[in-house]
């Protein structure tokens, strides 16, 4: 695998504000480059694992030529976690983690993970009062 920027000679950030009242960005860091992939439409957010069997990101894009079963064409994974900060030029990709982004002295300029989020939509719990995913034992500590 490469680590590949999605942009030429900046920052991979774009931000849409205009959508349902909303704001959006896209890609946003760094991708890892999977050469030779057999992906097609349809494999975006399916589970990325190493070679050593630890989940590593999700797939999210496809070369837009690519037809079924084509084993020569190129797709990328967004990685669950960047750790540190990268500073490109005059600008910072921060630290982030999409899973658990709730430690904020490692993550402080990241908005939410999926933790957070289930901590916002489920406050008291799920339907069976419960506060535990496989993921996490609590989903508030």
């Amino acid at each position: 695998m490469k680590l590949k920027r999605r942009s030429g000679g900046g920052l991979n950030f774009n931000i849409h504000d205009n959508y349902w009242h909303r704001v959006f960005a896209t890609f946003y860091g760094y991708q890892y480059n999977v050469n030779f992939s057999s992906l097609y439409y349809g494999a975006s957010g399916s589970l990325a694992y190493n070679e050593f069997g630890q989940m590593i990101g999700i797939y999210n894009n496809v070369k837009s030529n690519v037809e079924f079963g084509d084993l020569l064409q190129s797709a990328t994974i967004a990685p669950f976690l960047q750790s540190d900060n990268i500073k490109v030029n005059d600008n910072v990709i921060y630290a982030y983690n999409l899973i658990d982004g709730t430690d904020k002295t490692k993550y402080k300029y990241q908005k939410s993970s999926f933790r957070e989020n289930l901590q916002k939509l489920y406050p008291n719990g799920f339907s069976d009062k419960s506060k535990s995913t496989k993921l996490f034992k609590n989903i508030f500590n």
